[in-house]
């Protein structure tokens, strides 16, 4: 009984791996050549290149756009991957905590991770 306890004790508080283990933002550095071009997140202006977004997890998949005067604007959606600590919900999955863990992390967008730099060539108009 006291193994059976501390098993799921462990569970409980294992479980939501990629919530526990990593923040819900991402740091992200875009940069373009030419630089100081406007990035835009969903069509809002965060900055200029080059800059360093926080950008929260579950917005990973929204459109990024890169606009400056004198040249073609630029979009492309963050190449997306899964967050390796949410695999460690796997061990968990057996017992139901681990199931409920699996899901938040997925409801929160914590499983989602992109690359840390996104270096962008805008063309002349």
């Amino acid at each position: 009984m006291k193994k059976l306890f501390i098993l799921l004790s462990i569970t409980i508080l294992l479980s939501s791996c990629a919530t526990l283990f990593t923040t819900s933002y991402q740091t992200v550095k875009i940069n373009s050549v030419p630089a100081d071009a406007d990035v835009y997140l969903n069509l809002k202006n965060v900055g200029k290149t080059c800059t360093t977004l926080a950008v929260k997890r579950s917005s990973l998949t929204d459109l990024v756009t890169i606009k400056k005067e004198g040249y073609k604007d630029y979009q492309f959606e963050f190449d997306l991957q899964v967050n390796p600590a949410y695999w460690a919900n796997l061990p968990f999955c057996i017992i139901p905590y681990g199931l409920i863990g699996a899901y938040w992390d997925v409801s929160e967008g914590n499983y989602l991770k992109t690359k840390e730099e996104y270096n962008i060539t805008l063309e002349k108009k």
